[in-house]
């Protein structure tokens, strides 16, 4: 089964930036601003990775290890996750709950990585930052186009929440007013309702997670 082939938007949208990402008029130190920062930074780092790659300074594997880390600190793969199950969150134990939070962030930058190498000569431009609620806490959203070589831009949105820390991370992506949280909602969502239970259900989609990650590792 594939998992979320076409989900492929995020990884270059972050990994394929190659403008400054400095167009959103924010303050600094502001929420506004250091969410717009956040992203700078995606594409800043990804930048130095991918040269370094590029003048076989790194490895393709060391280029892999350093992208996915990258990503793993800047995007809240567990709120991600855990929003994604909906109502059978509150019907699952809490070991199989990590299981599949541990898949799923594998399995998730694993989508990404796979898609980055045809998309290196795009342009992610931040145009604004707006301040909104999410949930209890304090977000932005940022609002992007991604400007292609080829073919029409495409508009992101990045939604970004401060967490009670103080930390801010990426939660969801708007691509073209789909929510990529959503897509995985629907899918996530669907496997676990069609087992008997959702113990069932979330174990089923775990192993798909886990099955898929070892085929490409293993590539």
């Amino acid at each position: 089964m594939k998992y979320l082939r076409n989900q492929f938007v995020f990884i270059f949208s972050i990994l394929m930036t190659f403008s400054w990402l400095s167009s959103a008029s924010c303050s600094a130190g502001s929420l506004e601003g250091n969410a717009s920062n956040l992203i700078q930074s995606l594409g800043d780092e990804a930048i130095q990775i991918l040269k370094e790659y590029e003048h076989k300074e790194i490895s393709a594997q060391e280029k892999t290890k350093r992208l996915r880390s990258m990503i793993v600190k800047k995007v809240d793969f567990q709120r991600i996750g855990l929003s994604s199950l909906g109502k059978y969150r509150r019907q699952l134990p809490k070991d199989l709950i990590e299981k599949f939070l541990q898949a799923f962030e594998k399995a998730v930058t694993r989508t990404y990585l796979e898609k980055f190498e045809g998309y290196n000569d795009d342009n992610l431009v931040v145009v604004s930052a707006i301040l909104t609620d999410i949930g209890r806490s304090k977000g932005v959203i940022v609002k992007s186009e991604l400007r292609r070589k080829t073919g029409p831009k495409v508009s992101l949105v990045w939604i970004v929440r401060q967490k009670k820390d103080g930390k801010i991370t990426v939660v969801d992506l708007h691509v073209g007013g789909a929510s990529l949280l959503q897509s995985y909602s629907q899918q996530h969502q669907v496997i676990i309702g069609r087992a008997k239970n959702p113990r069932a259900g979330i174990k089923e989609l775990t192993d798909i997670l886990n099955s898929n990650n070892a085929k490409w590792e293993a590539a």
